[in-house]
């Protein structure tokens, strides 16, 4: 399976989605036994929280996926934006007078539950990239067009980066009388001809260009 960064964040905004109208609406059975009565109004405040939820989190650069996968450096935002979230709509409900209308237990239960399975979803999901990546299920090809020094430097960084979805598959570069047959243990491959000729039958998700600015 070729890795998609877009495809990654694209299920961590469901997971997110599905965590706090699943906790929402168990909550709303256990605590109001389902009463009909309530649905609508219990309903819209779901609604209205994971639309400011989706939102705030869009706009704070978490559904990034660099962000994803480092659930540690966020640990601390979440649970702030998800009490933010909360105080804005008791703030609303107090405004309109309907906040009485509404169980106690259940939203403090439903905040709490859906800010916890949120935060562990994070890490669930950071650790399954990984697994899957470092299991070769998840792959992201990288050629490379450049074999000399930035070329190498390019490598290198690459490999510093602890993201083991990506794989580098070769290296290409014109000026073949100029460089190894080998950088940093990556062959070189060919010259631009037949970097497309390799594209042409071979899976690649990016090209990068390693070359010194004044390279024609």
């Amino acid at each position: 399976i070729h890795f998609s960064r877009s495809i990654v964040t694209g299920i961590v905004v469901l997971i997110d989605i599905a965590i706090i109208v699943t906790c929402g609406y168990a909550l709303f059975y256990l605590y109001l036994d389902g009463n009909p009565a309530y649905f609508s109004r219990y309903s819209a405040v779901i609604a209205l929280y994971t639309f400011l939820f989706f939102q705030i989190f869009n706009t704070a650069e978490l559904y990034r996926f660099n962000n994803i996968l480092q659930p540690r450096q966020h640990a601390r935002i979440i649970p702030v934006i998800c009490a933010l979230i909360f105080l804005a709509i008791i703030a609303i409900g107090f405004a309109l007078k309907i906040s009485a209308d509404f169980s106690r237990g259940w939203s403090l239960a439903w905040i709490l539950s859906s800010t916890s399975l949120l935060w562990f979803a994070r890490y669930t999901v950071r650790n399954f990239v990984k697994k899957a990546a470092t299991a070769g299920k998840l792959v992201r090809n990288i050629v490379i067009y450049g074999a000399g020094e930035h070329g190498e430097k390019l490598i290198r960084q690459i490999e510093k980066m602890d993201e083991p979805w990506n794989r580098i598959v070769g290296v290409f570069d014109d000026r073949l009388s100029r460089t190894e047959p080998s950088i940093a243990g990556y062959p070189v491959l060919g010259n631009l001809r037949d970097l497309l000729d390799y594209g042409r039958i071979n899976r690649s998700d990016e090209v990068l260009i390693a070359l010194p600015w004044n390279s024609e």
